[in-house]
């Protein structure tokens, strides 16, 4: 109420009848008539009032003063405490109005230093921008210290002074907070002091946040790293596995980010929103349809938590003195994490980030909008700590972008330095679009450390040509591959076994296709290279590589393995310069117990052919079954140690067979080949059709053959 002056009032007994009209009363400041009976009314402030000598004694400055109580239906107002504001401090006036327990409005901004929410299922309300302002710095403007209070239309603003924590923070244990369509705003703090708008604290809680805007929140750094002080939009910090519930929908986040950082990140501790607990908890975070602008560290981070769902959200990556570090960023020990549909343009170095068990990313793209960066990763996987298996059954559906660095890359040391691997990883519909013809990266994907990773649906190809390689997979153990589309400059599929951890084994590779693309030079490199592994299946599989000069073994596909499977290969070769070929497509060196067949050979538009063979065969391979090879080229091509092969049904334009002899061959049938073009050697027409006798070889052996089976060299 207006503090009182010597004015007119109307006095009225219990009937409503005046007692005292048009006599003047002086009014103490905030003191209305005394010694009235019970009943009696009076206008006052543009309220009724009752008198209730009960209440006598109680003096709240706004609803009940010395027994006269003010009569109102709806909220308490703020302004009706003004007798209790001390020059432009408003915090005794705000306090007590929450006291009241009632419903508070507040219809302007009122300037406080500390307040606290200590009732418990209160109202507050904002209108025409009413809400609380700073008045002095340090400390929290507003505590939550009551269970299912609700905050409408409330504006918190910390009226750019350096805070303690949080403009409002809310207590441990208390639950049932509503937080809808508030603004919590305009912070300017130092990197030596948390700066949060919203902070929810504390095991056993559970609060709901909705439709609410959090902007211009900043620190300035002093230069050092912060490991203790943030600045953010809302923070959840859980101390303990209890109960803890948050649901945050519909809000923005705006222009959060430290000062003076001179373009090193990790000066910078700047999120959207950020959750951590110092272990897993049982129940977690919902976050959905927020949208994220001007963010500089991550928009969502989250540590140590369970039974998170992120899903419909929009970052903009804004800012341009550092990339954002994540757009969602999951880590530490966390499980049964659910992250769908994120949508991110601009300036950051990941746009998902993730370490954990059980967790489903389910439709991200990225694009640059009118920033070009050339260090973007779509998704990151980290491994665990400690020499502990601790990210498992990851899925990773429907990702899209263009202009990445990687799709996929994953960390394959923790901090500490051990290498770790993770258990069950499902990569599913990944469609990668470049613009203006390059792609600036090392590699689409890298795989480290992995045991089980089934990649179906992964289309990263059009006509243009990438700086950029395939997939490479390092200690990986299990891998299904079906579906992929793949365009790549030198290497289009590479397995490293580091000897670290794993030797990789079982690779299946079916239903896709590998394109090399057009280069002024020719690579040594082999297109797809399989090395000393167990079991590779490939079936359904085209392969298509250009040549430009000489296209010196220039292989589309190199063998080193054991149990090896081959059924339906295209391999496709494209003259781009001099058109001159000079290469092996499939190598088989060294590989053991194969079966190969159905494999089509088509040389496009070469002019001239050198050595340019479908399938070799170098030492030591053995045991192995090769048929139904179809070639416009050469045919098969065996090396000095070579034994135990059988060709069957080899049809090339020209030497479909040519072999080289020495006392370790041994073991190795022809049947049912078809003579075209040139025979290279004098033993082929005595080992084709099963054939029995002998011959010279041209190197100088005396060589038997019985029934097509060579039987002896001398």
């Amino acid at each position: 109420m207006a503090a009182p002056t010597e004015g007119q009032v109307t006095v009225y007994n219990a009937e409503g009848i005046p007692v005292l009209s048009d006599e003047l009363i002086n009014i103490k400041t905030n003191a209305l008539p005394t010694g009235y009976s019970d009943g009696e009314q009076i206008t006052y402030d543009g309220s009724q009032w009752i008198y209730d000598s009960a209440q006598s004694a109680v003096d709240n400055g706004g609803t009940i003063i010395d027994g006269w109580v003010r009569q109102y239906s709806g909220p308490v107002h703020v302004d009706w405490f003004e007798s209790l504001a001390v020059g432009s401090d408003w915090t005794l006036p705000v306090q007590a109005a929450i006291d009241s327990g009632e419903h508070v409005l507040f219809n302007r901004l009122y300037s406080v230093d500390a307040i606290q929410f200590n009732n418990s299922n209160q109202t507050f309300q904002g209108v025409n921008g009413g809400g609380l302002i700073k008045e002095s710095a340090s400390g929290v403007l507003a505590n939550i210290t009551g269970s299912g209070n609700s905050f409408v239309n409330v504006v918190f603003s910390g009226n750019n002074l350096t805070l303690n924590e949080a403009l409002v923070k809310q207590d441990a244990s208390i639950t049932g907070t509503i937080v809808d369509f508030c603004t919590f705003k305009d912070i300017l703090g130092t990197t030596t002091s948390s700066q949060y708008g919203l902070f929810l604290q504390g095991t056993g809680s559970s609060a709901i946040v909705s439709n609410c805007l959090f902007t211009n929140i900043q620190s300035t750094s002093d230069g050092v790293t912060p490991t203790s002080a943030f600045c953010g939009g809302i923070y959840i910090g859980v101390a303990s596995a209890e109960y803890n519930k948050f649901h945050i929908y519909n809000c923005r986040f705006e222009d959060i980010y430290t000062n003076n950082i001179g373009g090193d990140i990790s000066l910078s501790d700047a999120d959207g929103i950020r959750y951590y607990s110092s272990s897993v908890n049982e129940e977690g975070l919902t976050v959905s349809n927020c949208y994220f602008e001007g963010v500089q560290k991550s928009g969502i981070k989250i540590s140590h938590a369970s039974g998170v769902t992120i899903s419909d959200i929009i970052i903009k990556g804004t800012r341009t003195d550092v990339p954002m570090v994540s757009g969602v960023r999951v880590q530490g020990a966390s499980e049964e994490i659910h992250i769908n549909n994120i949508s991110m343009t601009g300036n950051c170095s990941r746009v998902v980030n993730v370490q954990g068990k059980r967790f489903t990313v389910d439709g991200v793209k990225y694009s640059p909008g009118d920033w070009v960066s050339e260090d973007v990763r779509l998704i990151e996987i980290a491994h665990g700590a400690d020499g502990v298996v601790d990210t498992t059954d990851v899925t990773l559906r429907n990702l899209s972008g263009d202009h990445l660095k990687s799709v996929i890359s994953v960390i394959d040391e923790y901090s500490n330095g051990q290498l770790q691997f993770i258990e069950n990883l499902l990569v599913e519909n990944v469609d990668i679009s470049p613009r203006s013809g390059t792609f600036n990266t090392d590699k689409f994907c890298t795989f480290k450390n992995i045991n089980g990773l089934t990649i179906n649906n992964f289309n990263a190809r059009n006509d243009d040509d990438w700086s950029t390689d395939g997939f490479e997979f390092t200690d990986c153990d299990n891998i299904t591959m079906d579906g992929i589309r793949l365009s790549a400059e030198v290497l289009g599929l590479s397995f490293v076994d580091s000897g670290a951890i794993k030797t990789g084994n079982n690779v299946s590779l079916s239903n896709s296709s590998f394109y090399r693309h057009n280069s002024s030079t020719d690579s040594t490199v082999p297109f797809i290279l399989f090395p000393d592994i167990s079991g590779v299946k490939i079936s359904n599989v085209k392969i298509s590589v250009p040549t430009y000069d000489t296209l010196t073994n220039n292989q589309a596909l190199r063998i080193e393995s054991s149990n090896v499977s081959i059924d339906g290969l295209h391999l496709e070769t494209r003259a781009t310069g001099g058109g001159t070929a000079n290469s092996t497509m499939v190598l088989l060196a060294g590989a053991e117990e194969f079966i190969v067949s159905n494999v089509t050979y088509d040389m496009q538009n070469v002019s001239t052919q050198l050595d340019t063979y479908t399938i070799q065969l170098a030492s030591p391979a053995t045991n192995g079954i090769i048929f139904g090879i179809h070639s416009n080229s050469r045919g098969i091509l065996t090396e000095v140690g070579v034994t135990d092969v059988q060709f069957e049904n080899i049809h090339a334009a020209s030497a479909e067979i040519q072999g080289a002899f020495g006392t370790d061959v041994q073991g190795i049938r022809y049947t049912g080949t078809d003579i075209q073009g040139m025979i290279s050697n004098n033993w082929y027409s005595m080992v084709n059709n099963g054939a029995t006798g002998s011959f010279t070889a041209s190197s100088g052996e005396t060589v038997t053959v019985t029934d097509g089976l060579i039987t002896g060299i001398v």
